[in-house]
């Protein structure tokens, strides 16, 4: 079983505020586009395994879709399914979970079906996150004339 690193452990749940937030106050998939752009500037996830670790680090805090926003920003390539169980008529019953080239993983550990798929917001591009050089200053000389 794979563990995540401290420092990893905490910037997944520093991003997990950061949906939550969005999720409050914009659409799903604006929220992700945010969320998706803030997890740019750290290390990505890699894998199944350290996504199903992220799971257990992130639960029960927030909503399934909220863990599955910041899970899917930090993992390139993984898609965000939300589905509503068509079968229950006395109440909506909803639920966001991550697939990965074709594996699917439960943002609720103890979950154990998954419900008719409704729609999928688009994975982070699985392309290598550029390297950011350091800024350098450039200080004109100025140089009096005589």
């Amino acid at each position: 079983m794979t563990e995540l690193t401290a420092a990893a452990r905490l910037r997944l749940h520093a991003l997990h505020c950061v949906a939550r937030l969005a999720l409050r106050f914009r659409l799903p998939l604006k929220a992700k586009g945010m969320v998706d752009g803030i997890a740019r500037a750290f290390p990505p996830l890699d894998g199944v395994d350290e996504a199903r670790a992220a799971v257990r680090t992130l639960f029960p805090k927030g909503t399934c879709l909220s863990r599955a926003v910041t899970i899917a920003a930090a993992l390139p390539g993984a898609e965000v399914v939300i589905g509503v169980n068509v079968w229950t008529a006395a109440r909506l019953a909803a639920h966001a979970w991550l697939e990965v080239s074709h594996v699917r993983i439960d943002t609720n550990p103890s979950s154990q079906e998954f419900p008719d798929e409704l729609a999928r917001l688009p994975p982070v591009p699985s392309i290598p996150r550029p390297h950011r050089p350091r800024l350098s200053y450039c200080v004109p000389s100025f140089r009096r004339k005589s």
